[in-house]
């Protein structure tokens, strides 16, 4: 079952309501207030929202001077865009000095779809998890998305939100509390563990591969904050088999120790 709002509308809505609580936050975008959803935000709030235009790197400087003041600054853009084009602004300008900006990457990988190649960002995970003192969150339905807006912007560091902008499929229900930094057990298993995040958690989920014969178990956990920050999810395990996983999780099921990669002869 799909969500009945897009990750787009719930995003807009939570920011709203927190804006009302926190007169501090402000937005910033570089000319695309129609595909963040954010157009709704300038008409209520025109005196903190701020269109810098096409200049992504420079908006992140701009975000740098407001959160020195004391600004919560939410930079908006396709996370192509705000991973590759800004990466040394935010790495300089925000990291270095470990300044309270949030950054909102549209449509990671190929969710962007019919815009083409030059819009599909699959290597911004990583290059965010270098960064010192940087938070990677990716929801994977509306109603943890709704829960994840108030505590990222709560959290007095630099983070970085891959936003899906579509209908995702529901995986949570109203009883779901979201508590960032820490991994959700979505369905028990003994034969292999499947770790996913985003818009994947409900394929990981629900799905399982046909070759499995009917006694086959997968145990599901979800990880919505790929970073080096936060690292603690809450393992009543270790994975039986763990295959796939990304340098994040390795490190965090192995405690934390260097992970040695050789390379093949």
């Amino acid at each position: 079952m799909l969500d009945e709002m897009t990750m787009k509308e719930t995003y807009i809505a939570a920011l709203a309501n927190k804006m009302k609580e926190n007169k501090n936050i402000v937005i910033l975008e570089a000319d695309l207030m129609s595909a963040t959803g954010t157009k709704r935000i300038f008409d209520t709030w025109p005196d903190r929202s701020v269109n810098i235009g096409i200049a992504e790197a420079n908006m992140i400087g701009v975000a740098a001077g407001l959160a020195t003041f004391g600004k919560v600054p939410v930079c908006g853009s396709f996370a192509a865009w705000i991973s590759r084009r800004d990466y040394d602004q935010i790495c300089v300008s925000i990291c270095y000095s470990g300044l309270n900006t949030k950054l909102i990457g549209l449509d990671p990988g190929i969710a962007i779809e019919k815009n083409g190649g030059t819009h599909t960002a699959f290597e911004d995970i990583p290059l965010f998890r270098a960064l010192p003192g940087m938070t990677i969150v990716e929801p994977s339905d509306s109603i943890q998305l709704s829960q994840a807006i108030p505590q990222i912007l709560d959290l007095p560091t630099p983070v970085y939100l891959r936003l899906y902008r579509k209908k995702a499929h529901t995986v949570h229900d109203g009883n779901y509390k979201f508590v960032l930094g820490k991994a959700d057990v979505l369905r028990e298993g003994g034969d292999v563990t499947i770790m996913a995040y985003g818009i994947m958690v409900y394929y990981a989920r629900c799905r399982r591969p046909k070759s499995w014969d009917k006694r086959g178990s997968a145990r599901a956990w979800q990880r919505y904050t790929p970073s080096n920050r936060l690292t603690q999810p809450v393992f009543s395990s270790r994975p039986k088999r763990p295959e796939g996983l990304s340098l994040s999780i390795v490190a965090t099921i192995s405690g934390d120790l260097a992970v040695r990669w050789q390379k093949p002869l």
